[in-house]
């Protein structure tokens, strides 16, 4: 269950508070006594006294499942609210001061994602930045990243609550790589300029997550990693919101967490921690942390950082070198010059 902790700082003492969400998650699983509501690693089913109409439409829910409000991840700030947030489509609005659990909101009556990172940015105005995946939506794929205006609506019913996200705007949309096989991502990039989207070869198998329930797995199992592909690097402009025409791809890593990005002689730089394999989320099933409380096995991948510096095309004439001496143009300025569309980088690499 989320737990949410807050630490304010006065005359020099600091006062600590603690509440656990209050989702519609954990009261339904407090009233049960168990977990009744699936999350990624738990998959809830019908207690076996139940009738065979109760099982049928807890099966039918799962087909088609309805996602966890338990916002375990991260708070996040969209125009003046503060919401719980985990990785699907649903956050919860809570009370930064009391912490107490307000409005459920559902990011799908704004604009259709069914996930949703849990690490936005934030630009100097206060707009908050985000990106969703929309799962075959009129039988396309693609990741969408959007912009929630800081300014909320103003109403005139005080009373009445309106979501800062009735005002998001769809900065860009990046086209999928298969329709029934989203990359997972935690987080992106963001500099003045750019957003840095990853799309790595660990995937959300829907296919497999539509039969999870039937089948006895849990939905994290349905991750799947492929390390035969490499794993995309997409620039996107922010000023016209359209994808860097350059194409990058580096080694088959995966990436939960960006840790900087910024522009710098010509380049877009960004670190990430990144791992050769998913062994890491294999880790954190209970039964793996009671085995090795400790978290010293050297079965599951280190961790590494690596820096990446992609060269950025806003400038009238760039070129760069790396593996294959590629050599790139801005068209505009060459316009006879053959450009080079798919190139391949390579990070920086130091480990913990």
């Amino acid at each position: 269950m989320s737990i949410i902790n807050s630490f304010s700082f006065k005359d020099g003492e600091v006062t600590h508070r603690s509440r656990f969400l209050r989702s519609d998650t954990f009261k339904a699983n407090m009233s049960e006594n168990r977990i009744v509501v699936s999350e990624m690693g738990t998959m809830a089913y019908p207690d076996p006294s139940k009738n065979f109409i109760f099982k049928a439409i807890t099966f039918l829910n799962h087909t088609v499942p309805d996602f966890t409000d338990n916002g375990a991840s991260n708070i996040i700030k969209y125009g003046d609210d503060y919401y719980a947030t985990s990785e699907t489509n649903y956050i919860r609005k809570i009370d930064p001061v009391t912490l107490e659990t307000q409005d459920k909101v559902d990011y799908m009556k704004y604009l259709p994602v069914n996930l949703a990172s849990s690490h936005p940015h934030y630009d100097k105005e206060g707009n908050a930045y985000n990106v969703g995946t929309s799962i075959a939506d009129k039988a396309k794929t693609k990741y969408m990243l959007f912009k929630v205006p800081a300014v909320a609506e103003k109403v005139s019913d005080k009373s009445k609550f309106v979501p800062a996200l009735k005002n998001v705007e769809v900065a860009c949309t990046v086209p999928c790589r298969s329709l029934l096989t989203p990359s997972y991502y935690h987080s992106f990039g963001m500099t003045d300029n750019y957003f840095i989207f990853i799309e790595q070869p660990l995937k959300l198998d829907i296919l497999k997550m539509a039969t999870a329930y039937m089948r006895g797995v849990n939905w994290a199992t349905c991750l799947k990693f492929c390390p035969e592909e490499n794993t995309l690097i997409h620039l996107i402009d922010r000023k016209t919101g359209k994808l860097v025409e350059t194409k990058y791809h580096t080694e088959t890593m995966i990436v939960y967490h960006h840790v900087n990005a910024f522009e710098d002689d010509g380049h877009v730089v960004f670190d990430v921690i990144a791992y050769k394999d998913n062994s890491l989320y294999d880790m954190f099933y209970l039964n793996k942390l009671k085995e090795n409380p400790g978290f010293h096995d050297d079965a599951y991948c280190k961790p590494s950082y690596r820096r990446f510096a992609i060269p950025c095309l806003r400038q009238g004439h760039c070129s760069w070198r790396g593996p294959g001496e590629a050599q790139i143009h801005n068209s505009q300025c060459c316009k006879r010059e053959r450009r080079q569309t798919d190139v391949p980088v390579r990070g920086t690499l130091s480990r913990f």
